[in-house]
């Protein structure tokens, strides 16, 4: 394992489309982090369970979770509080922006997902160097 690799942030993306998730566990992989990715809130939570990924990034209404109360939970725990969390959504209205920085989310990435912008806020989220 290189050591790249070895010392790679790790993140969680959740979605229920696969197509989504597998376009961004791709991206994430090609810049060396270390990719898991749930399809819905239970998958997640059992994840959590075990690991501590250092960004999660989320559908806002993936099922089996409300995932702004999830948010907010994480917030409040003391060994979640550090964990950055974003959200993405197919329908950025005013309404939805405003739920998800309330929740304590660090960014919010509408749908569709454009690659570049997608890293960028990554790399600012994580504190990664440019590529």
């Amino acid at each position: 394992m290189s050591r790249r690799k070895r010392h790679a942030k790790t993140i969680v993306v959740v979605d229920d489309d696969r197509e989504t998730r597998r376009t961004l566990e791709s991206l994430f992989e090609r810049q060396g982090l270390r990719v898991m990715s749930a399809a819905n809130g239970l998958q997640l939570v059992r994840m959590l369970k075990v690991h501590h990924p250092d960004l999660i990034i989320m559908e806002t209404s993936v099922s089996w979770l409300d995932c702004m109360a999830l948010c907010k939970l994480l917030r409040a725990r003391k060994e979640w509080s550090k964990t950055r969390i974003a959200f993405m959504t197919a329908t950025p209205t005013e309404t939805v922006r405003d739920r998800v920085y309330e929740s304590g989310s660090e960014h919010l990435f509408a749908k569709p997902i454009d690659p570049e912008t997608v890293m960028a806020a990554v790399r600012r989220i994580l504190q990664l160097p440019q590529a």
